[in-house]
């Protein structure tokens, strides 16, 4: 999704709202002046173009009523970074590296180990039909640990894939609500800051008959004269911060689980290789 483009067309809106103009020309105006590209090739996506429209329905009932442009819903969204916060977050960057990691240790187990066994095991395992003494417990649960590891490395790989899908769509499935298939995967803590960000960020297109306790604090704010946008903007960061801690927590928990059989299963690996060659060299002499 193209963020910075979503946040220019309502810029551009609340622009024109505030020279006294109405939806309808600052729409003619936009399209005309060739800057629906200006920060992105792409049009907004449909989930975009749907939350622009409602809020541009929202905020043209609002001025009507006297509310103040640079208190509308377009003012909100044309303020509110998701672009920063829900993709191109340093925490979400640092996310990925950590999986990405893992990954590379897995592959690299997967494609070494792999080819010790299909090359170079069997050969190992005739000299030892020759010499019976050279046989050692390492060398004949090779099989058994080889096995466990790519169970682990195929695990990693798999989990990593989906986590990053979901973490490169995040934004998506903030605006649109989390799929059957995505709640199977993520945490309840996770589902349940998705869910409060959605409610922040769409809380000023809702229908005001919603009867929740956030749409009933904002409502006290907006009455008592404050400005509710720079609370709903405090309320967002604090919960995409809450977000980010919780992938984190759920990558460094999956992290402690598999890499310590990953590692274990390097470390065999290696000493699987050097000891037959140790116990050959012992022959030999």
């Amino acid at each position: 999704m193209s963020w910075p483009q979503f946040h220019f067309k309502c810029r551009f809106f609340t622009q024109y709202l505030q020279q006294g103009r109405t939806i309808a020309e600052a729409e003619q105006q936009y399209q005309n002046s060739g800057l629906s590209t200006l920060h992105s090739n792409h049009q907004l996506e449909p989930a975009q173009q749907s939350l622009f429209e409602r809020a541009a329905v929202v905020s043209n009932k609002q001025v009507s009523a006297g509310l103040k442009v640079e208190h509308s819903a377009l003012a909100y969204y044309a303020g509110l970074d998701l672009e920063q916060k829900l993709k191109a977050s340093k925490k979400y960057e640092s996310i990925l590296n950590k999986l990405y990691y893992m990954v590379s240790l897995a592959l690299i187990y997967i494609a070494l180990s792999s080819v010790h066994k299909v090359f170079v095991h069997p050969v190992f395992s005739e000299f030892i039909a020759q010499y019976p003494r050279l046989n050692n417990p390492y060398f004949e649960a090779f099989n058994m640990v080889w096995m466990v590891g790519l169970i682990v490395s195929a695990s990693i790989i798999a989990f990593s894939f989906m986590i990053s899908v979901l973490i490169k769509n995040m934004d998506k499935i903030i605006i649109q609500g989390a799929t059957q298939w995505q709640k199977s995967i993520l945490p309840k803590s996770i589902l349940l800051e998705v869910n409060e960000l959605n409610n922040i960020i769409t809380l000023p297109i809702k229908d005001e008959s919603l009867d929740s306790e956030l749409y009933k604090k904002i409502h006290t704010i907006s009455e008592l004269g404050l400005d509710k946008n720079i609370e709903l903007f405090s309320l967002f960061n604090k919960h995409t911060e809450r977000l980010e801690q919780k992938v984190w927590q759920m990558i460094s928990r999956m992290q402690l689980l598999l890499a310590p059989i990953l590692f274990c299963s390097i470390a065999f690996y290696i000493i699987n290789i050097y000891i037959p060659i140790f116990s050959i060299g012992e022959v030999m002499s």
